[in-house]
């Protein structure tokens, strides 16, 4: 899995024989473009250079995270996409 020493943030994802599953196996992980329906549910970007998820709270509320070698944070209310893909938008320094 991704650490500091490594150059790329694409093994990250939702495949389970080599992504996040493997390390924490208690989550689910979905693609970029499923959405979390849970706060169990992990909808992650996995991409070189870039690594996104988002997660829905059980009140509703998604809460994305962004890492860049810079994390960065947001938050979208209870209705609207809570995708990897929408946590690219993540640009708050804490929630």
């Amino acid at each position: 899995m991704f650490t500091n020493s490594d150059s790329s943030y694409a093994a990250a994802d939702d495949n389970p024989t080599t992504g996040l599953p493997k390390v924490e196996p208690s989550l689910v992980y979905a693609g970029s473009a499923t959405a979390s329906r849970g706060f169990k549910t992990v909808s992650v970007k996995a991409a070189t250079s870039e690594w996104a998820a988002a997660a829905q709270s059980a009140s509703g509320t998604c809460f994305y995270i962004h890492d860049t070698g810079e994390t960065r944070y947001g938050t979208a209310a209870g209705g609207q996409a809570c995708t990897g893909v929408e946590a690219l938008t993540a640009s708050d320094s804490g929630y």
